[in-house]
């Protein structure tokens, strides 16, 4: 199973100050991802920027280099982002502005900017930054993916009056050629974009077809509320079962919410819980299990009669979710 967040050093506003060489704190990410590793976490979401390549392409990936090293150390692969849609339209390299108090995002930069995004002469320079980037990683076992844009048909956020109007429509003219690029360089890791609006049965947009049609991995962001579901009963249990075998999917099992705390390295194989924080006792454990091995720590539930069986958190296996409409 994978654990983790989205990472960003105290010491930082954005992705500039994170990897900039004046202000680059290996010490101190040292010190936060052991928090990261001591709470049972083994990836991050790390953002890079395209300034920081254009600035010192050699510097830059000897520092993300000495990052990676850092993370192996703690057991985490990180799932590398390159562009990223959300907050200020206009990233400026060296110094940062502070933190303004109560402000979501109040540093955040977009990648590209908006000058790099409307301005097609300056596609060369991103190609060769996607490529050379993902060229010189692509064999890293460190990495878990690469994330090629982030919430990429995302207006930009906050109040910004310099995102392009017809932003979305550059976003939809690039972002195939970003997967293009990276994918050109042959790299051992996913490619994915991140699906971020709308519910489950909401229409598709052009740039959503576009991520789930380049992307080797689909992600999306839960920002309702969506978990890996819970069980509470045996009417749950049996419609859950139901639900699933007329679903018409290939799924001969559907991974639960129900994991040991083994998993995360916080207590016995035998120590179960709901993964969202129900605190219901209902199990409906097939016979000889859960399994008390050493791997063993993810609960599955048999299309076939219900039952379930515990399993390496690892394999390939449908997941059920559910989200609370109320």
């Amino acid at each position: 199973m994978v654990v983790g967040s989205n990472f960003m050093p105290t010491y930082a506003i954005n992705q500039l100050e994170m990897f900039q060489p004046d202000t680059f704190n290996i010490t101190r990410i040292d010190e936060e991802l052991s928090w990261a590793e001591n709470l049972g976490m083994n990836t991050m979401r790390v953002f890079l920027h395209d300034l920081l390549y254009q600035q010192d392409a050699t510097g830059f990936k000897q520092r993300l280099d000495t990052f990676l090293g850092v993370c192996d150390k703690h057991g985490i692969r990180p799932l590398l982002v390159i562009f990223d849609s959300c907050w200020d339209p206009l990233p400026k390299l060296g110094k940062q502005h502070a933190p303004w108090p109560g402000v979501h995002n109040s540093g955040w930069v977009q990648s590209p900017g908006a000058a790099a995004l409307t301005d097609s002469s300056q596609y060369p320079r991103l190609e060769t930054y996607v490529k050379d980037l993902v060229g010189t990683f692509a064999n890293d076992a460190r990495i878990l993916g690469w994330d090629v844009w982030n919430e990429p048909d995302n207006g930009g956020g906050g109040d910004y009056n310099t995102n392009p109007s017809n932003k979305t429509a550059y976003v939809n003219l690039l972002l195939p050629q970003v997967f293009q690029w990276a994918r050109s360089v042959n790299p051992i890791q996913p490619l994915t974009s991140p699906l971020w609006t709308g519910f489950y049965n909401s229409p598709l947009y052009e740039t959503e077809f576009i991520q789930l049609n380049y992307s080797d991995v689909i992600s999306f962001h839960g920002l309702n509320g969506g978990t890996v579901a819970s069980i509470s009963n045996t009417f749950e249990n049996n419609d859950i079962t139901s639900y699933i075998s007329k679903s018409n999917s290939n799924c001969a099992g559907v991974l639960i919410g129900y994991v040991a705390k083994a998993e995360f390295g916080q207590g016995s194989s035998t120590d179960w819980y709901w993964y969202n924080g129900d605190k219901s006792g209902f199990t409906n454990w097939a016979s000889g299990n859960p399994i008390n091995d050493q791997s063993s720590f993810c609960a599955v539930l048999n299309q076939a009669n219900g039952q379930w069986t515990s399993q390496s958190c690892d394999i390939s296996v449908c997941q059920l979710c559910q989200i609370n409409l109320i």
